[in-house]
């Protein structure tokens, strides 16, 4: 099944609402791990 978004085109980045593009995720912060991911570091839990 594909789904297709709604286009909500803007004209300059002063217009873009970041709330409408926005997908929830469930992750809290996307940051976390990212030492692991770059450098090879032990996840941290």
């Amino acid at each position: 099944m594909r789904l297709l978004a709604k286009c909500h085109c803007f004209k300059s980045w002063d217009e873009l609402d970041i709330e409408i593009i926005a997908v929830d995720t469930g992750i809290q912060d996307f940051a976390e791990n990212h030492d692991h991911y770059l450098y090879r570091t032990p996840k941290q839990f």
